[in-house]
């Protein structure tokens, strides 16, 4: 076995359910944390304000950063899956002219 060599294949594309899929799983993720943190964050203001606690006011303003990070990230994401794509094609492409003896 040692001496065996492992080859890599050319990346699979994804076909457009797949990539469908993908995307709407991204977006499902995303908005489920968009809603938590907005919660989260709304009830920590209230309850900070109500009890004059520098640390639940801070704690609700941080959620308003995870709620911004949570849509740049489902951003990056979708476009990921698109230059993801992109490279697999190309890849598959450039191996297919290649030939195999």
């Amino acid at each position: 076995m040692r001496g065996d060599r492992v080859t890599a294949s050319p990346r699979t594309i994804p076909t457009p359910n797949r990539t469908a899929v993908l995307r709407r799983r991204v977006t499902i993720i995303v908005a489920v944390t968009i809603a938590y943190n907005l919660i989260e964050g709304i009830i920590a203001l209230a309850a900070g304000t109500e009890a004059a606690s520098a640390a639940l006011i801070g704690f609700g303003l941080d959620s308003g950063v995870e709620v911004g990070t949570a849509e740049g990230l489902g951003d990056s994401c979708a476009t990921a899956v698109g230059e993801i794509m992109e490279s697999a094609a190309r890849d598959t492409h450039r191996h297919e002219g290649e030939g195999h003896s």
